[in-house]
């Protein structure tokens, strides 16, 4: 993972700083406590893995301890939940990825608000989507691929099938439209 320094310490700043205009700083000055990133994924995953190198780096800003709190579980919930019944003081702060601005469409209910609860405060980093496969697959392209799905539907659906995470995609993404486009409809599977 390639991080641009100079980036992340603006990011930090401006990070930071929305932490101060956000929450009710106190008189002795704002931080002078340890600062909490809640991380809503299993530690050692990419998400968390960027958080210690955002914490490691505010701590050294702030000269205050930053602890990460992995929160996995509840498809991404748990840490947001954390936050949202948190004190809006700027000590506890969410790192979630675009999961969060899909949760309100994917689950019927909620302990929280996913806009209202929560404040933008920067974006980290950028990420792309990608299709990927088996090495064994012959599709070399997105075209080959959906040719590939219609030539060998899944027999008991008689058309293709793609993992989980495609149907949020298919759903609150847009990929539905690459199947409407080509005559194809698709139908989610769990992953293997």
């Amino acid at each position: 993972m390639l991080i641009n320094m100079r980036r992340l310490c603006l990011t930090l700043g401006l990070a930071l700083a929305a932490c101060v205009l956000a929450g009710n700083a106190h008189a002795q000055g704002y931080p002078n406590r340890t600062i909490r990133i809640v991380v809503p994924y299993a530690p050692g995953g990419g998400v968390s893995v960027l958080a210690q190198i955002i914490g490691n780096k505010l701590s050294e800003l702030v000269k205050q301890p930053v602890v990460i709190d992995n929160r996995p579980g509840a498809g991404g919930n748990l840490g947001p939940d954390a936050v949202a019944k948190s004190p809006p003081d700027g000590y506890t702060i969410l790192l979630h990825t675009s999961a969060q601005a899909s949760a309100g469409s994917l689950y019927r209910k909620l302990p929280f608000d996913p806009v209202k609860d929560f404040v933008p405060v920067t974006m980290v980093i950028a990420t792309q989507l990608l299709v990927a496969g088996s090495p064994k697959t012959p599709a070399t392209s997105l075209r080959e691929l959906i040719a590939l799905a219609k030539a060998r539907p899944i027999a008991r659906h008689k058309r293709p099938a793609f993992g989980v995470i495609g149907l949020i995609l298919f759903r609150n993404v847009g990929v539905g439209p690459i199947g409407r486009r080509f005559n194809q409809s698709s139908e989610s599977s769990p992953p293997r």
